[in-house]
Parts: C-alpha cells; sequence; structure tokens
C-alpha cells in the first residue's frame, strides 16, 4: 500500500501503511493458506544516515485461513 509519513522532528517521524500478505503452507499443510489484511504502525528514526524502523506495531484488520501454518514445518 501507499505509506504516510508524518514527521514530527528532523530524526522522527511515524509512517503507515496498509498491507495484504498472502501465505501457502508446505509439507503436509500445502493444501492450506493463510491471508491477512492488517495496518503497519511504524515510529521512524534517522540515524547513521539513513531511517530505520524504530518501532513496529501490525493492526490486524481480517484474516483467512488458518494462522498455523506460519509456524515451523512438522
Amino acid at each position: 500500500g501507499n505509506f504516510r509519513i508524518a514527521f514530527s522532528s528532523d530524526i522522527k517521524a511515524k509512517c503507515h501503511c496498509y498491507v495484504r500478505a498472502s501465505h501457502a503452507g508446505k509439507g503436509e499443510s500445502n493444501a492450506c493458506f493463510y491471508e491477512v489484511w492488517a495496518e503497519y504502525q511504524d515510529e521512524l528514526e534517522y540515524r547513521n544516515d539513513q531511517w530505520l524502523i524504530a518501532r513496529r506495531t501490525m493492526s490486524v484488520i481480517q484474516e483467512v485461513g488458518q494462522r498455523a501454518i506460519l509456524g515451523p514445518e512438522s
């Protein structure tokens, strides 16, 4: 999605972005899937001539499928 960035100072900013992520199962779970619609809320800091994510929060809007496929393969 598109990023919305709001600067609070020369070295701090907040960023919001919507995301849709699809995941497919593997091995014995190859018929399973998990899909999530969410919003990332990031706190950014400018350090060493680059912007870095200092903190990220993900707020789930909707999800379908089996979240268990995100874990290690059995």
